[in-house]
């Protein structure tokens, strides 16, 4: 295939060009994977996973290691619950990252691979293609996990869709970062689909385009993908697991949300409400009722804008009538957590 540099305005708008460019690209079994932390991977697995679900046939969710320390790993949970998989949680995953240190640690890497193998062909006899995304780097070992993706993707027989990050790097840094990742994937005989570029600042498309077309990935098709402010924002999950609080109420979709703002909620329920904006993430002490019962009023109201999530602060519990009040309004609008520490405390871990 002739080599080219596309810059797509959107992650779904590269998806659709990328399976232009194969032939029969649906029959494809697809594995996403990050040239390092904070590449953006979840993204272009979304953008994927809608195109492929639009086209009518059941595409199935694997990952073939989840994090040990989490209830759920929340991009099984996100496109479970988005694209309703008819599929059971323990099925759309190979092993624990637990599982995986073990056998790792006692040379018994043949069976860690055999165990994600046969989840994984016992996943995909229930669908008509499969999507995976590898593993995200959070354990600090770099090329051990870059090692083990590659490895995963082949013994899967899955063509490979490698995501590097593009900001807060210069143009040399990505075109190094995204030449030394194909080059070893190459080394290692992965079918390679496309190469994807996430993430780059606007001032920069236009020359990291031009370079990139002199360089020798313009053998190969790589595609840019602008930086969307909003999407360098955390979620109410990412801020969760910061801070290690307590979930109240959270669902997928709801641990998802973009957290556009936080605000402060330490005045009187009219001031309050003139201060809300959209997306924000309200921090207020627990004992609050009154600004707890405001954030459930504004939601469903077209009149005010609508909030992320709640934060509630301090080691009280909010009444027991404002709670069983709560609970007769059935399932919360969005995200309820609980954190031990003071208001102040907890304003000041959130801007970190």
């Amino acid at each position: 295939m002739p080599g080219y540099i596309s810059l797509r305005v959107s992650p779904t708008k590269t998806a659709k060009f990328i399976f232009s460019q194969k032939q029969d690209p649906m029959k494809q079994n697809i594995y996403i994977t990050g040239a390092g932390h904070g590449s953006g991977k979840s993204v272009i697995v979304l953008a994927m996973m809608e195109f492929l679900s639009g086209h009518g046939d059941k595409v199935g969710f694997f990952r073939p290691v989840i994090r040990s320390d989490e209830q759920y790993d929340p991009l099984i949970q996100l496109i479970a619950e988005r694209y309703q998989l008819d599929l059971a949680y323990e099925e759309m995953y190979g092993c624990s990252s637990s599982e995986a240190r073990e056998l790792m640690t006692a040379n018994r890497d043949d069976e860690l691979l055999k165990r994600i193998l046969a989840k994984y062909r016992s996943l995909q006899t229930k669908c008509d293609r499969v999507l995976c995304a590898g593993t995200d780097y959070r354990e600090g070992h770099v090329a051990l996990e870059f090692d083990f993706n590659s490895d995963v993707a082949n013994n899967l027989g899955c063509s490979i869709l490698p995501v590097v990050r593009g900001s807060d790097r210069s143009n040399s840094e990505i075109i190094n970062a995204a030449g030394g990742f194909l080059k070893s994937l190459q080394e290692r005989h992965c079918d390679i689909l496309a190469t994807v570029i996430n993430s780059v600042p606007g001032s920069q498309l236009k020359s990291l385009k031009q370079q990139l077309e002199k360089s020798p990935l313009a053998g190969s098709p790589v595609y840019l993908i602008p930086q969307e402010p909003l999407l360098s924002k955390p979620t109410i999950g990412d801020i969760a697991r910061h801070l290690d609080t307590r979930v109240i109420y959270g669902e997928a979709t709801g641990m998802n949300r973009i957290v556009s703002n936080y605000k402060v909620a330490a005045m009187q329920v009219p001031d309050f409400l003139d201060y809300v904006e959209e997306g924000s993430l309200i921090i207020t002490p627990s004992d609050r009722a009154d600004i707890i019962l405001a954030c459930f009023l504004s939601h469903p109201s077209t009149a005010y804008p609508r909030i992320s999530g709640l934060l509630l602060t301090g080691r009280q519990k909010p009444e027991s009538q404002v709670a069983k009040l709560l609970s007769g309004l059935g399932k919360p609008p969005f995200s309820i957590l609980s954190v031990a520490s003071d208001t102040f405390t907890t304003a000041l871990d959130v801007s970190r």
